[in-house]
């Protein structure tokens, strides 16, 4: 597969379109098909004992899917991915 967006651009891709959070996470390594991220820690994604918790690995999973992803489809903020073991709720009600 070819990429369609190097590091570089995809960089400047979540600095644009996700200002807010941009600055925690950092592409390492981008190949095609391949993405190596760092994500900054800090302590409201600790567990007590000093854990990283599952959400925050689950957070830095599904950015690293996200980015690895436009790099070979190109700059598209709103695209979805499905997981089919995940279902829609209703805006009223509790998770």
């Amino acid at each position: 597969m070819k990429l369609l967006m190097s590091k570089i651009e995809i960089e400047q891709f979540l600095k644009k379109e996700f200002p807010q959070v941009s600055q925690n996470f950092k592409i390492l390594t981008l190949d095609a098909g391949s993405i190596s991220m760092l994500m900054n820690i800090t302590n409201e994604h600790l567990r007590p004992g000093g854990t990283v918790s599952g959400p925050t690995m689950f957070l830095l999973a599904d950015v690293s899917f996200y980015l690895a992803t436009l790099s070979l489809i190109g700059p598209k903020s709103l695209t979805a991915v499905s997981y089919t073991h995940l279902r829609a709720h209703e805006t009223d009600s509790y998770l």
